[in-house]
């Protein structure tokens, strides 16, 4: 089962042509790794969201984005350290609703039914209006 309904906090930009040189900053690594994540690229997506945190340069905020990003590309991996970087996006975001989502989804994956509960309740407590909440009902329905 994939997630693709997961929440990134990165903001989506795309344009048709690649750039003429890869842009190796903390935010061009951010960047590139919401593109990737868009495309369901979740090897890629993870490997410029490591890239992105790995910069001496990076930013409180663009940090934080980063760990979301990696968050959701190694939950779509099934990959074994998941859970720690969904906990480390929950915790440097300050329990964001989304990625409480987030982490609930992989709750979900691992069968953790009473853990993903928590998480869907306590996003949907944070922000009832917002237009992903969807996404929570979904996860709550696979729990």
């Amino acid at each position: 089962m994939k997630f693709v309904g997961l929440v990134s906090l990165a903001v989506l930009t795309f344009t048709i042509a690649a750039p003429a040189h890869a842009d190796t900053t903390a935010k061009g690594y951010l960047r590139d790794s919401a593109r990737a994540l868009k495309l369901q690229d979740w090897t890629g997506a993870v490997r410029l969201a490591r890239a992105a945190i790995a910069d001496q340069n990076v930013s409180e905020a663009d940090a934080m984005m980063a760990h979301t990003n990696l968050c959701v590309g190694l939950v779509n991996l099934h990959d074994s350290e998941a859970l720690a970087a969904c906990n480390k996006s929950v915790e440097l975001t300050n329990g964001y609703w989304g990625c409480l989502v987030n982490r609930g989804h992989l709750y979900t994956q691992l069968g953790e039914r009473k853990l993903a509960e928590a998480d869907f309740a306590k996003a949907a407590e944070i922000n009832p209006q917002a237009t992903d909440l969807r996404r929570v009902e979904i996860g709550r329905a696979h729990v």
